[in-house]
């Protein structure tokens, strides 16, 4: 049998027949026609549209005689190991039936091998389909009859090759047999070739007998992972657990925070401070000598920013002046020209007992003053501890 993929028939060269039925049904088919040549173009070739069959299906025939046995047909491909199904309820053991005589055996091509599932109750043979090859379809439900007991399987024999001819009338179905011991599977025989028959008519399904053994387990990939299930419910409340320790009710740190008034300063010359007495001047755990020294009370690390208003025409330079423990100039800042403010910044650790000032580095006189004319706006100083040490 042929299958031409430009008129979409079915043509059975030793029967002469199509998919609509004998040659007195309707006419033969025309000749193939062909597609034409691809055209040197961007657009990719096409198949032909397939074009549907015209005649209706003619009538059953009778049966007719049994053919000379066909040459064996070759082995079909072993089809990919199924899924497990899923394991049905188990059911009331049926009553033992009588096994009713075989039917006849269907000619047709057969179909790809489904996924094993698991043993169901075992009904009985439905009826062959005579007619011409359709599409596989979905399995039928078990057929009519209440399941019989399995006869006793004898050695196996080799399987015949199938008959050419026409199938002819359903026998009746004979009184089932008694049940015999289930025998040893025999292995299975070559697939033979021939025509697939239409599907019977389904029969209502029988008693559901005892649950088989079930299958080996399917192999294949993992499916993928499913989507995160909704949140559940919030639990209630844990229990309020013991208070804590109270802790300090303030942190107190060293500070100092005063302005610097207008003055003429020599080289290497110290810049003075307020009074302790002025109400420019706020200090607490830093000690102060009342002109132009600080000292340190309590070790740490400390911030330090000095703003200087320079009202001279030449460069000038600053610095800050440590004595004590690690003395010397720790920080600096210089401006050109004069008539700026200049700021020194500086952070770092201080020990108990150090000593800073601020000291005219540009090698000449400057003068601080505010431009505004306040005489108490030439500068301003900012000193405070902020952490015992630095990170470890």
């Amino acid at each position: 049998m042929t299958f031409n993929n430009n008129t979409s028939f079915f043509v059975d060269s030793e029967r002469n027949t199509t998919q609509c039925g004998c040659w007195e049904c309707c006419p033969p088919p025309p000749p193939p026609r062909p597609c034409p040549p691809p055209r040197p173009c961007t657009c990719p070739p096409r198949p032909c549209p397939p074009r549907p069959n015209p005649c209706p299906p003619g009538p059953r025939g009778p049966r007719g005689c049994p053919g000379p046995p066909g040459p064996m047909g070759p082995r079909g491909a072993t089809g990919p190991r199924g899924l497990q199904g899923i394991q049905g309820v188990t059911g009331a053991t049926g009553g033992t039936g009588s096994t009713g005589a075989t039917g006849a055996t269907g000619i047709g091509v057969t179909g790809p091998t489904g996924a094993t599932g698991l043993h169901g109750s075992t009904g009985a043979t439905g009826v062959t389909g005579i007619g011409e090859p359709g599409p596989t379809g979905a399995t039928g439900v078990t057929g009519i009859g209440e399941p019989g007991p399995t006869g006793a399987t004898g050695s196996p024999g080799a399987t015949g090759v199938t008959g050419i001819g026409e199938p002819g009338p359903t026998g009746a179905t004979g009184i089932p047999g008694a049940q015999g011991a289930q025998g040893e599977e025999g292995p299975t025989g070559p697939t033979g070739i021939g025509e697939t028959g239409p599907t019977g008519e389904p029969g209502p399904t029988g008693e559901t007998g005892p649950t088989g053994v079930t299958g080996p387990t399917g192999i294949g990939e993992p499916g993928p992972d499913g989507d995160v299930g909704p949140t559940g419910e919030t639990g209630p409340p844990g229990d309020v657990g013991p208070i804590g320790p109270t802790g300090p009710t303030e942190i107190l740190q060293p500070y100092l925070d005063t302005s610097i008034g207008t003055q003429s300063l020599d080289e290497d010359e110290t810049v003075t401070f307020p009074a302790l007495d002025n109400p420019d001047f706020f200090a607490d755990g830093i000690g102060y000598d009342g002109n132009d020294t600080f000292t340190i009370e309590a070790a740490g690390i400390y911030s330090l920013t000095c703003v200087l208003s320079v009202a001279d025409s030449d460069d000038s330079a600053f610095y800050i002046l440590r004595g004590g423990s690690g003395s010397g100039a720790i920080a600096g800042a210089s401006l050109l020209e004069g008539f700026a403010q200049l700021t020194i910044t500086w952070v770092g650790f201080l020990a108990v007992g150090t000593t800073l000032q601020i000291v005219n580095g540009s090698g000449h006189d400057v003068n601080l003053s505010d431009a505004s004319g306040n005489n108490s706006r030439a500068g301003h100083l900012s000193l405070f501890r902020f952490a015992d040490n630095g990170v470890i």
